[in-house]
């Protein structure tokens, strides 16, 4: 069984200093100036060696990972599996990956999946997102990553969202009931102030 390199291996086998490996193979090299000669000879070295499956060395060449942050409320909710599967099929049919995780529509959980997807380099990110981070979402947002937010939103936050009409359809099913004769029409509602919630 062949030993697997080390970032010491590939340092000394390229006379190169550890420091300049790790920031190449942690996708920093541009902001901290390292050629693109010097890139390639290690993305070149990688390939061959076996420090990681090839994905890693095509991540550093193109500097996409081609993986999907996936943050939902809970992945065993119905509405949110069936959304995580369909956006899972598109994912890969587009040559992308998906990383999904639940919240349990907690602010400190959500903060800390963030940086969880930061530190492995995702491409973008698809969240549900819980009151709290709307900070979060706007660091995200002005590091120049692809951020969407669905099912819930944040007025105070520019960014990409995809929702329901959930002000139309409340209103649609009470004159649905209406104009099926019915008149003392009661509204069951989570005490919330999520977006999707008010509007309903």
């Amino acid at each position: 069984m062949t030993k697997k390199l080390s970032i010491r291996d590939i340092a000394d086998e390229l006379n190169i200093s550890k420091t300049t490996v790790s920031l190449i193979l942690n996708g920093k090299a541009k902001e901290n100036r390292i050629s693109d000669v010097l890139i390639e000879r290690v993305v070149n070295h990688v390939e061959r060696g076996d420090y990681k499956p090839n994905q890693l060395a095509k991540s550093l060449s193109t500097g996409k990972t081609m993986i999907i942050g996936l943050m939902v409320e809970k992945i065993s909710d119905y509405f949110f599996a069936q959304v995580a599967y369909h956006i899972e099929e598109l994912a890969y049919q587009n040559g992308y990956k998906i990383i999904y995780c639940s919240t349990d529509n907690d602010a400190h959980k959500t903060r800390e999946l963030i940086n969880l997807f930061r530190e492995r380099h995702v491409d973008g990110y698809i969240i549900t997102p819980p009151a709290g981070i709307e900070q979060d979402i706007q660091a995200l947002i002005d590091d120049g990553l692809p951020v969407v937010l669905f099912d819930r939103y944040f007025e105070e936050v520019n960014s990409s969202y995809v929702i329901l009409d959930n002000y139309k359809a409340s209103f649609d099913a009470v004159m649905y009931l209406i104009n099926s004769g019915h008149e003392n029409i009661a509204f069951v509602e989570l005490d919330s102030d999520q977006s999707q919630m008010l509007d309903r």
